[in-house]
């Protein structure tokens, strides 16, 4: 299933809604088609021990298999130093049945 993700300077925005908010489901794998509109980001799937450069202007894929054994809730965040409010670019993942 393809999941888009777009990144920003100091915004992480996951398909279309203004809340960035993902929900999964268990048993399934996702392809991440990542792009940057401004700077390198890295998104950090936490529960996942993955994450992956996104380049300005480029487009980046990333799979993600989603594990019954997965936590109901994770974070996605930037690990890739972007500029002074990095520290906000969070997302969360949200895993049901």
């Amino acid at each position: 299933m393809p999941c888009p993700l777009s990144a920003k300077l100091y915004n992480l925005s996951i398909t279309t809604v203004t809340q960035p908010i993902k929900k999964c489901e268990k048993g399934e794998t996702y392809l991440a088609v990542m792009e940057s509109v401004d700077v390198t980001h890295s998104p950090w799937f936490q529960h996942l021990g993955t994450k992956e450069d996104v380049l300005p202007g480029q487009q980046t894929t990333l799979w993600l298999p989603i594990f019954d054994s997965m936590a109901a809730e994770s974070m996605v965040m930037c690990a890739e130093y972007c500029g002074d409010a990095h520290s906000v670019m969070a997302a969360k993942l949200v895993v049901h049945n």
